[in-house]
This record gives C-alpha cells, structure tokens and sequence, in this order.
C-alpha cells in the first residue's frame, strides 16, 4: 500500500475569475511552468499536501497519484480519470 498525499487542484478557465474558498495562503500557477513540472508536483505532494492553480490539463504521465480537484471535490487518480473532469472546467 502506498502512502496517501494530497495534491489539491483548482481548475482555472481563462474566462473564469476563481471564486470560493482558499485552502492555503499560497496558490502556485503551476500552469506557468508547464506540464515539465508535474513530476516535481507529484514529488512534493509525497511530502507534503500542495495547492496548485492549472489552466491546463497538466500531463501527470503514466503514474498513479491522488489529486484532489477542489471545483469537484474529486479525487483521481489517473490522467484517464482526471482529463474528464479537467475538460468540462479547462477550454
């Protein structure tokens, strides 16, 4: 069994102004380094819950992971499941 960590996403669309609650203080615009950064994501969630903001659907590869997508209240735990979800929010 692997251990449980928590990468919370927040879908932006470019015409949406993001609303709601806040989890943390700091949100990262992950969208803004590219999908080269999604290894490094999934890294530091094995340490340590993270908030991130995408305006993409950021390619997580192959892997299996908990992401947990705030609009939804959704965890998903592959690109299969999350691209769905990340396709009604992201245009």
């Amino acid at each position: 069994m692997r251990s449980l960590f928590r990468i919370t996403v927040f879908l932006v669309a470019d015409w949406c102004v993001p609303r709601g609650e806040i989890i943390t203080d700091k949100i990262f615009n992950a969208s803004a380094c590219g999908d080269n950064c999604a290894e490094w994501l999934l890294e530091i969630g094995k340490k340590k819950d993270i908030t991130v903001n995408l305006r993409h659907i950021m390619d997580f590869g192959e892997v299996s992971f908990d992401i947990h997508i705030q609009n939804t209240d959704q965890v998903v735990h592959s690109m299969k499941e999350l691209i769905p979800i990340a396709g009604m929010i992201v245009r």
